[in-house]
């Protein structure tokens, strides 16, 4: 990724402020523009992706997805 926002040695960190920081407003902004609401599923759908990747070799754990 070219145009990455966070150093690397803290992009987890700053990754993980700016995720709750979307989750505390998921249900706020619902009536976006249509590339926020894209942006939004497209979060979800990187989200899904990563647990379901990450459960599958053992490094998330006690994780259900329905």
């Amino acid at each position: 990724m070219a145009n990455t926002p966070n150093m690397d040695y803290c992009k987890f960190e700053n990754t993980l402020r700016a995720l709750r920081q979307c989750d505390n407003d998921f249900d706020a902004n619902l009536d976006t523009n249509d590339s926020e609401s894209e942006a939004r599923q497209q979060i979800l759908d990187l989200c899904e992706s990563i647990v379901e990747q990450y459960s599958e070799v053992g490094f998330v754990k006690d994780v259900f997805i329905d």
